[in-house]
């Protein structure tokens, strides 16, 4: 049997549009363009290279015929960031919750390993941050893994984004299916806190775990 590994989920919520004007974008040729229907090989190396290192295996189990239905859904909006005409990262918009509970979900967000550490990441999310609230939301919501990028929840913290639950999920590790390469080093993982929604004071850097405060016993 595979070896199990654990993960901290944590749930993020945005709940007002930012009145804040984001920083300008790296001086660098940056454009932001939506994909429609790309190819399921396309999608997969996107995912594949953004998440090699920080264990994105989940969809790589999809058929091509799975990634093709999930891409032409039309509550999801696949966003790719390019750099001097190179993919240079990759986010997802959600919308199926909008009509009735007005939530739009930022899914899987990430650059390519070559394009980290040059402030892409915060001009990709303040572009997703954008186009989501020209939709009228009630609120963003968002979701970083404790095995993800040490940067990401500390980023979203600083674009306005308040950790509301955390939860621990149980995986086989992916290495042991061939899903992830088995040279690759499992990230740093801090110990899970006790969920409870609540705002959270910003993480550290390095960390993507924000302990939450635990709630109070009753006398």
């Amino acid at each position: 049997m595979a070896d199990m590994l654990s993960a901290t989920i944590t749930t993020l919520a945005m709940r007002e549009r930012p009145q804040r004007r984001p920083p300008p974008p790296p001086q660098a040729r940056l454009m932001l363009l939506r994909a429609e229907a790309p190819p399921p090989s396309f999608y997969r190396y996107l995912y594949s290279t953004i998440g090699e290192a920080w264990f994105w295996w989940e969809r790589r189990e999809w058929s091509d015929a799975r990634i093709a239905v999930h891409l032409a859904e039309p509550n999801i909006e696949l966003s790719v960031l390019y750099c001097r005409g190179a993919p240079a990262g990759m986010a997802e918009l959600d919308l199926s919750a909008l009509a009735k509970e007005g939530c739009i979900v930022l899914e899987r967000f990430g650059l390519l390993p070559e394009f980290l550490g040059q402030g892409f990441g915060r001009a990709l999310l303040d572009w997703m941050v954008e186009s989501a609230w020209r939709r009228d939301p009630l609120r963003l919501e968002a979701k970083v893994c404790s095995l993800d990028h040490p940067r990401g929840l500390p980023l979203l913290q600083k674009l306005g984004f308040v950790a509301v639950e955390q939860t621990t999920v149980s995986f086989p590790d992916p290495r042991a299916r061939g899903l992830i390469s088995a040279s690759m080093p499992l990230p740093n993982v801090t110990p899970a806190a006790e969920p409870l929604p609540a705002e959270a004071a910003p993480a550290t850097q390095g960390s993507n775990v924000t302990p939450l405060p635990r709630r109070p016993q009753p006398n």
